[in-house]
């Protein structure tokens, strides 16, 4: 009996790229179950670990020999002489086909929006590799929540699409981040708020005062240094400075740390006004997640650094709100593809 049931494409591939006599055991319907024989025992094995290369996006033909040869070497008709050429084939076709699947199904096109990026990179922080071959889609207008275990890169991920640093970043792209403030830098905070706000978006005087007015700046707080304000105040001069410089994508960590409730309302309300930046955000509140990254229904789009089942575990009021069917999975958290589709 044949306990593994890969997915029906890898697996008609696998019989496509196999020799006549290699294949032959395989039913033409694609299914394999029930059938006894050590050989379709063994086809659905080597299917099933290419669809993990697949899922992982590791097209290298050489890993894919390195990997599948003990096996396929068994089979009829497969030999020392042809197994690499048939490994060859077989990821070409695999490659062609998956990325076929994700160029012809867009599940944000309904919501419209152009498109701005549309990548595939890796990260890494210290040796250890964060995201692998991992899609990234944003379009603009869209707001987007990056929803993950601490740990296991989110801030890392901000971090360089701010700086430009993945791979096939638009380099046209004005991007604008606005930490948590967890970093504390002395001459930073020796600065004069009001003029610091001026050279950081070149605004005119009057829009920076105005800004500052309407976050409740008052004029001896406008005239003193950045380190005089509370983490409360200096994350509201933080946003001040994000909203001034309007840039095409909007990055925000943990932006509502030490916000009163009236702020976190501004907050939403000017984010939800937003038509033509794309907002990223990275937040341990759902609620806020929930009102900034929904239609009034379901959060529309999550980033996941994890797969479906660990967020569900650790945040299950947001998942919950996810109509599954549309949720994207990783195979686990070092494998984030379709971060976005």
């Amino acid at each position: 009996m044949v306990f593994l049931e890969p997915p029906k494409t890898i697996l008609k591939l696998l019989r496509d790229a196999l020799p006549t006599n290699g294949a032959a055991a395989l039913p033409t319907n694609g299914n394999v179950t029930d059938f006894g024989d050590s050989t379709d025992e063994i086809v659905a094995y080597i299917a099933t670990l290419a669809s993990s290369l697949a899922t992982s996006q590791t097209w290298d033909s050489n890993v894919w020999v390195e990997e599948l040869t003990p096996y396929l070497i068994t089979l009829p008709s497969v030999n020392d002489e042809n197994v690499e050429d048939i490994i060859a084939n077989f990821c070409s076709a695999a490659n062609t086909a998956m990325n076929s699947e994700e160029d012809s199904s867009d599940e944000e096109d309904e919501f419209g929006g152009e498109e701005i990026t549309n990548i595939r990179f890796s990260l890494a922080y210290g040796g250890k590799i964060l995201l692998h071959q991992t899609k990234l889609r944003l379009r603009r207008g869209h707001r987007y929540a990056l929803v993950g275990q601490n740990g296991v890169g989110k801030t890392t991920l901000m971090n360089a699409v701010n700086n430009g640093k993945l791979e096939g970043w638009p380099t046209e792209l004005k991007t604008e981040y606005v930490d948590s403030g967890s970093n504390v830098d002395p001459v930073h905070e020796a600065k004069i708020v009001f003029g610091e706000l001026q050279s950081a978006t070149g605004k005119s005087s009057e829009e920076c005062k105005g800004m500052l007015e309407q976050l409740k700046f008052t004029e001896t707080m406008m005239q003193g240094t950045i380190g005089e304000l509370s983490g409360g105040w200096q994350m509201k001069l933080r946003l001040a400075q994000a909203v001034l410089i309007d840039a095409d994508i909007l990055l925000m960590d943990e932006p509502t740390n030490h916000l009163d409730s009236k702020t976190v309302k501004w907050l939403e309300d000017y984010l939800t006004g937003l038509k033509e930046t794309t907002v990223l955000i990275v937040s341990h509140d759902t609620v806020f997640l929930e009102n900034v990254c929904s239609d009034g229904k379901y959060i529309m789009f999550v980033f996941y650094i994890m797969c479906i089942y660990l967020l569900q575990y650790l945040i299950i009021d947001i998942s919950l709100h996810l109509p599954f069917e549309q949720s994207f999975t990783t195979s686990n958290v070092h494998n984030g593809d379709h971060i976005v589709n």
